[in-house]
């Protein structure tokens, strides 16, 4: 057995360690505290985004077991900063301009990959690094959506409904497992259903509040919108952990923040691009 894999036990051999739960509920915790913090102007979200960014990244080298990645954590961070500036910076909302810092960040994979010794599994630790700045941007897209005039309110409807969803969605499996979603699969049809619609609440309760910027309609399109990517989201990384966990013991305990993180992050463009057209 070589080093590497003696560090971690195979997955199939602890099935009941996987969180059925906890994952969902944490992640509406994480989209709550954004939305607070979304309230509370660019710079607060931008801080908390930049924390849940870099979670991402260590939490993604680790289950990938990507080489190369103490450079590649780097280049994520620095990513993830270059991202959360460039958009929170700006006069207007405008999260393209973040295509620049992935820009950048292809140019630095291709320099740390020149400059590792020895240099193995390069195309893994490439995909690694510039996919971390892609989820650099798309935890971006929320602050670039502050900046727009009422972004703060439209955010918080988004990020409060993905948050409802996601933890609502959990604790209705755990009651109705069953039809689940794909054969083998931890989570249940009638449990992503009961979530978008607590979502749709959430948005409409959410939005009729702060009807001089969004009004119940426009609540409920952000909710909804940001809520199913999501929980699309969430679906894939839950789907890794009950059919395809990974060899390693640090990669499989990975997953659990990734599942977390992930689908907040992932679901921030939906929200910039409904909010900038509801706002517009």
């Amino acid at each position: 057995m070589s080093a590497r894999s003696g560090r971690g036990r195979r997955a199939s051999q602890q099935p009941t360690r996987l969180p059925r739960t906890t994952p969902g509920i944490l992640a509406g915790v994480v989209a709550a505290a954004l939305a607070g913090l979304a309230l509370l102007g660019t710079a607060p979200l931008g801080v908390g985004v930049f924390a849940v960014q870099v979670v991402v990244c260590l939490a993604w080298l680790a289950t990938l077991d990507a080489r190369g990645s103490t450079g590649a954590f780097f280049i994520g961070v620095a990513a993830a900063i270059g991202c959360d500036v460039v958009v929170g910076i700006a006069d207007t909302p405008d999260v393209g301009r973040t295509a620049l810092v992935v820009g950048l960040a292809v140019i630095a994979s291709l320099v740390h990959q020149l400059l590792r010794q020895p240099r193995r599994g390069v195309a893994l630790s490439i995909a690694a690094t510039l996919s971390m700045a892609v989820f650099a941007s798309c935890g971006a897209s929320y602050v670039a959506l502050r900046v727009e005039g009422g972004g703060g309110i439209a955010d918080a409807a988004a990020l409060f409904g993905a948050g409802v969803a996601l933890a609502v969605a959990r604790l209705v499996d755990l009651v109705v497992p069953r039809p689940t979603v794909v054969p083998e699969s931890r989570r249940g049809i009638v449990g992503l259903l009961v979530g978008l619609g607590a979502a749709a609440a959430t948005g409409w309760i959410y939005g009729r509040a702060h009807g001089d910027v969004l009004g119940s309609d426009h609540g409920v399109r952000m909710a909804i919108v940001t809520a199913l990517i999501a929980l699309l989201a969430d679906l894939a990384v839950d789907a890794v952990l009950s059919t395809a966990p990974p060899d390693e013991e640090r990669s499989l305990a990975a997953l659990t923040p990734l599942g977390m993180l992930l689908p907040v992050v992932l679901a921030g463009p939906a929200a910039y691009v409904a909010g900038r057209i509801l706002l517009g």
